[in-house]
């Protein structure tokens, strides 16, 4: 299997909404190599491959394959070009067997009269896992896989001749390791190797930094939507791609709100830097350092021992009060399903919860509100608000006790006064008590998931990803809300992937890696950067 012809980009850019994400990219992808992408979040990686497979038009730029244009906004011309793609949640449905997740995407074997052709089917799979020199139990569901037999059914599936002849000649895989263990990555890297002898090029999109460089040939980073440098991985290191990707320096700081008491909206915060100056990081393998720069001596408003659930293992945590602590990590970190797991929401095993020096046998949602532990997900709908409800209603629906008289019916006017408060301090916009917030902008349907959990005085918040989808402006004045509740006493835990934003806010940085705490970064000895933060994330020596 033979696939003659470079790759090219030339001077490739995308826009959406008149905002660049992509600029001037040249970039050129040889076959039979395995070139790796690497960038941080925001830096372009998903805009290109996106126009790769045809899902977006550039705006600009000529994509060519042996020297011919390909004509982009076509997801079926680029499959028929050869071009696949094997995507970081693989595309495939639980419920089916492997005959029947082989199709999807592609297409089905078939007889006369369009009937589905089973035996067809089989021995093009059979055919596709003799290519990767590997075996998988074709009759049983998707869900019955191993982690690396789920991957190899999506590589199959996607190197595999096409009914209507075409063959691969590009594969991109987005992040396939992302739930491998060790030996299974060796594996998968061991079947790729094996396609780029049969003169398959491979575009190799990951962020960890070990994988490049065992695993590729060449490897790109990008930048803000520009390409910053291509190099071979025969002279790079972990070190000098991470310095590739990242700039020093955080995104400027905002004016600081402070949350008020129980039911009110917060007030002006007193003039004054918005962030600690900097302290520095602290590693330990396989175990979270101890910390330092506690606000204080008294004991954590949460101590979480032990917590093990399907991402995480055994990971020991103290929030405090009067701290903003922001857990990181790179896809399937772990980082992902931490807010949910402290708070109960999916299943886990603990050692040990102690709240407020009150050691209790678990967290869940019910015990969490109980305890005035306010927990945010990061899908607003529906998990943090009612599409169809108001503002007012989602605003009083974590403090009805705020807006209910003796008889514990909901007093409207009071209801309606409560919201107006929270509204006009937050921005809210429209400045309408009663308009749906299934019609609100995200960053103003941050604003009152915000509001309604500060509404119940909560001495602790676990948020995830509380800016994700958020205007800039939004941005500044969620974090700016959230800084000042930390300062007037409440211990908050944020789970993000925004790098940049953790140095405004955080006082203290935990990292996961592979399910595990690994780190502890805090501002001390003028180590608190982005790339400080991202030598922990991808276990590259600071």
């Amino acid at each position: 299997m033979t696939s003659p012809g470079v790759l090219e980009l030339d001077r490739v850019g995308m826009s959406f909404d008149g905002r660049p994400v992509l600029e001037g990219l040249s970039l050129a992808f040889e076959p039979g190599a395995v070139h790796g992408l690497i960038g941080h979040n925001g830096s372009g990686k998903s805009t290109l491959i996106r126009i790769l497979a045809g899902y977006h038009r550039p705006t600009m730029g000529t994509v060519r394959l042996g020297g011919e244009p390909v004509v982009p906004g076509s997801p079926h011309r680029c499959h028929l070009l050869g071009l696949r793609f094997v995507h970081q949640d693989l595309g495939l449905v639980p419920e089916f067997d492997a005959l029947e997740n082989f199709g999807l995407g592609a297409d089905y074997s078939r007889r006369r009269w369009r009937t589905l052709d089973w035996a067809g089917q089989r021995r093009r799979l059979h055919a596709a896992l003799a290519m990767l020199d590997c075996e998988i139990p074709e009759r049983k569901p998707a869900s019955s896989y191993s982690a690396v037999q789920r991957a190899l059914l999506a590589i199959a599936r996607a190197i595999a001749p096409g009914v209507d002849g075409s063959t691969a000649r590009y594969l991109t895989l987005d992040e396939p390791t992302t739930a491998l263990e060790e030996p299974e990555t060796e594996q998968l890297f061991g079947v790729l190797r094996r396609l780029t002898s049969q003169g398959v090029g491979i575009l190799y999109v990951s962020h960890h930094l070990d994988e490049v460089l065992d695993l590729c040939d060449r490897v790109s980073s990008l930048r803000d939507g520009r390409l910053v440098c291509t190099v071979d991985t025969t002279g790079a290191t972990r070190q000098t791609l991470v310095a590739s990707m990242f700039g020093s320096g955080g995104a400027p700081g905002a004016t600081p709100f402070h949350a008020g008491p129980a039911g009110s909206p917060p007030s002006p915060a007193p003039a004054g830097p918005a962030t600690p100056p900097p302290r520095g990081v602290l590693e330990r393998p396989g175990e979270l350092a101890a910390g330092t720069g506690r606000p204080s001596a008294a004991p954590p408003v949460l101590a979480v021992r032990g917590l093990t659930s399907a991402s995480l293992h055994d990971v020991d945590l103290d929030l405090y009060r009067g701290e903003c602590v922001c857990a990181v990590g790179l896809s399937g970190s772990g980082r992902e399903e931490l807010v949910y797991a402290l708070a109960g929401a999916v299943p886990v095993e603990v050692t040990s919860v102690v709240v407020d020096g009150e050691a209790i046998p678990s967290l869940d949602p019910v015990t969490c509100r109980r305890r005035r532990v306010a927990v945010v997900p990061g899908n607003r709908l529906p998990g943090s608000m009612v599409a169809d409800f108001s503002i007012r209603e989602n605003l009083s629906f974590a403090s009805l006790e705020a807006v209910t008289g003796p008889t514990s019916i909901v007093d409207r006017g009071r209801e309606r006064a409560l919201a107006r408060g929270w509204m006009e301090e937050f921005d809210v916009l429209p400045r309408d008590p009663d308009y749906l917030c299934r019609h609100l902008s995200g960053g103003n349907k941050q604003k009152v998931i915000l509001a309604k959990w500060l509404g119940i005085d909560p001495h602790a918040m676990l948020i995830d990803e509380p800016t994700a989808g958020v205007d800039v402006g939004a941005v500044s004045a969620i974090l700016a809300t959230l800084r000042s509740a930390v300062d007037r006493g409440m211990a908050v835990l944020i789970s993000t992937s925004e790098v940049s934003e953790v140095l405004d806010i955080a006082d203290r940085v935990v990292v996961l890696r592979r399910g595990r705490l690994v780190a502890e970064l805090t501002r001390e000895e003028g180590q608190w950067s982005e790339q400080s933060i991202v030598h922990a994330m991808t276990g590259a020596a600071a």
